[in-house]
């Protein structure tokens, strides 16, 4: 596993919770639960089935849960939600899952600020 992008320098149970925890939660089973974001990272995995390479997103939350995305458009808004307080210095706020159906008709999750 390749780490491209983090929050920040994690701890030896922090990358294990965030790269292989067996207790990782699918992002898309917790829409319109708002998190506070404590970490995150983004990394290359190799999926087992075809050997193809994806990246995910690993979110570890305040609680300690982690959930966990493949989707491109969530890390996508995540980044802008992160990158946009953390440029003004300010803490980023609880986030939440929501979902949405494209033009195509194929459902996906993004995130939004819940407040």
């Amino acid at each position: 596993m390749e780490i491209i992008s983090q929050s920040r320098e994690f701890s030896t149970i922090e990358a294990y919770q965030l790269l292989r925890n067996p207790e990782t939660q699918k992002m898309s089973n917790n829409k319109d639960i708002p998190f506070e974001v404590d970490c995150w990272c983004i990394f290359n995995d190799v999926k087992k089935t075809t050997g193809e390479v994806q990246e995910i997103l690993s979110i570890k939350t305040k609680g300690g849960e982690v959930f966990a995305t493949n989707s491109k458009t969530f890390m996508d808004e995540f980044l802008i939600i992160w990158n946009l307080f953390s440029e003004k210095n300010e803490n980023v706020p609880p986030i939440k899952v929501i979902s949405g159906t494209s033009k195509n008709g194929r459902n996906f999750i993004t995130c939004t600020v819940a407040v």
